[in-house]
């Protein structure tokens, strides 16, 4: 389970901000989109067997997200990445609301796709490897098996044949 305290929430945006105020960050040329960024809301990421695995803090630049800060699950920074290298390319720039619960019209996509389907409550996680992070929602239907659903930011995708995992304890 995530120590998710306020506590924690903090120092987690702390450290993520104080590590974009580097000098190595602040001089590249790829990271400059950074500049102008403060640390959003840390968003918890569980493996796709629903264990807790580590922490997401996104670099917020008015709307959108220009970057990110990996943690692991006791706090401690692991890589710092961009989604658009530059300070001029916003191509590549998430919205920040991605980080809160995957778009709505893309839940409504699925939801008229898979119609008679339950769907899950959607959990932040990982298709695989933790480099393609995403948000996981599964699919029921009376007796048939589970289907898999990850929602990136722009589009979404099913993983046909594998097993959703047992989630329980």
């Amino acid at each position: 389970m995530f120590d998710s305290s306020d506590r924690v929430i903090q120092s987690l945006k702390k450290i993520a901000r104080k590590e974009i105020l580097k000098g190595y960050i602040l001089e590249s040329e790829g990271f400059r989109s950074l500049r102008n960024s403060v640390s959003g809301e840390p968003v918890p990421v569980y493996s796709p067997s629903g264990t807790p695995e580590f922490w997401i803090v996104p670099y917020v630049s008015g709307a959108k997200s220009t970057g990110f800060a990996f943690f692991d699950k006791n706090q401690k920074l692991i890589r710092v990445g961009v989604f658009s290298p530059g300070s001029k390319d916003v191509s590549g720039t998430v919205d920040v609301s991605y980080f809160a619960q995957p778009p709505s019209e893309i839940i409504d996509d699925i939801a008229a796709k898979f119609a008679g389907y339950s769907l899950s409550k959607p959990v932040f996680s990982y298709d695989g490897t933790p480099a393609k992070w995403s948000w996981r929602l599964e699919l029921v239907k009376g007796n048939e098996e589970a289907r898999l659903v990850y929602i990136l930011p722009g589009s979404w995708y099913e993983v046909k044949g594998e097993k959703v995992p047992d989630m329980e304890g």
